[in-house]
């Protein structure tokens, strides 16, 4: 006789059995989880029930909010003997274990096939002798084990559920049918309509990020800096473009003072500049921009437009840029 393993799963609109084979059950919200619980309160990787020999244990992969048998939580990393009747609670998951003695499955061929046998005898018929089925020899036809409606929902392997660019099962819709629907055909049925939704729904729940500039897809720039009426040149680096998008609404609400100009030229250069414009002796409506770095190392043409742009309409300026003292030589010391 041998030991049949199954889990019974239960809980906001999921009602499904998972045959426990030997290796490792993993458990979780990632779709790559043999058992795969789609809800934000699981772990991707939350649990793991391991089989071998007949003996199952369970593994809390140091879940965020852990997991309980019969009540009792589980210390992470250190496995469970699990026994038949035994209860987890993954919340807001319920699984149970039965263990179930079932005949061999090469007994259960063997006798389908001397009842298929007798029957042909009985009846005398004129045709040939009947030719073994397909899978006699080794595993017997689905019809002939017993509960064979539960294989439909073993789980298969990652490989199995993903192909690139399409899922060849489906990974979510099928929990949103009754179980009588769970079965290959419409598995497969559905991974080819996720395949084109799922991104598409991922994409609307998601789209937050596209107006964040910190996690904004490169192209999509352009969209968030038509907001403000930036325009960006090819000597904006992408980092550069995101900062200034973040804080264009600060700069804008500043736009004219010395502090917004300095921001951007400092978002621009990498260098913070020093704009001067109480000194006495200056003229009116003139300030002085001192940038710590070479005239040869900035575009000055690019530079002094985007001065423009952001100071005051009436000012004028003038740019001052670090000048390399050269050193003396030994002759001129000495004189």
């Amino acid at each position: 006789m041998a030991i049949r393993a199954q889990i019974h799963a239960t809980g906001l609109g999921v009602n499904r059995f998972f045959i426990i084979e030997e290796g490792i059950v993993r458990i979780g919200s990632d779709p790559v989880c043999e058992i795969r619980l789609d809800h934000p309160l699981l772990s991707p990787l939350h649990a793991q029930i391991q089989r071998q020999d007949n003996v199952l244990t369970l593994t809390d992969l140091d879940s965020m909010r852990g997991t309980r048998v019969n009540g009792e939580w589980l210390v992470s990393g250190e496995p469970r003997t699990l026994a038949s009747g035994d209860e987890m609670l993954l919340h807001p998951y319920r699984l149970s274990l039965t263990l179930v003695e079932v005949a061999d499955a090469a007994q259960v061929a063997q006798t389908a096939f001397d009842h298929l046998r007798t029957s042909a005898d009985s009846s005398q018929a004129a045709a040939p002798s009947p030719t073994p089925m397909v899978g006699l020899s080794g595993a017997p036809p689905a019809s002939l084990l017993p509960d064979s409606s539960l294989a439909l929902d073993r789980p298969t392997s990652p490989s199995d559920h993903f192909l690139p660019g399409l899922n060849q099962h489906s990974v979510r819709y099928l929990n949103m049918l009754p179980t009588i629907y769970h079965n290959d055909f419409t598995s497969r049925f559905l991974g080819m309509l996720e395949a084109t939704l799922l991104p598409i729904e991922w994409t609307v729940a998601n789209f937050d990020m596209f107006l964040d500039p910190r996690s904004a897809p490169e192209a999509f720039l352009g969209w968030l800096s038509s907001w403000f009426d930036l325009l960006f040149d090819p000597t904006w680096s992408d980092e550069q473009r995101r900062t200034l998008i973040g804080e264009a609404q600060q700069l804008f609400a500043m736009r004219g003072t010395a502090w917004a100009l300095g921001r951007v030229l400092e978002i621009y250069t990498g260098h913070t500049p020093i704009i001067s414009d109480l000194e006495d002796e200056k003229e009116p409506f003139l300030f002085t921009i001192k940038l710590p770095l070479r005239e040869r190392d900035v575009n000055r043409i690019l530079l002094e437009r985007i001065i423009d742009t952001d100071k005051p309409a009436h000012a004028t300026y003038k740019v001052e840029f670090e000048r390399r003292v050269r050193k003396s030589t030994i002759w001129e010391q000495l004189g």
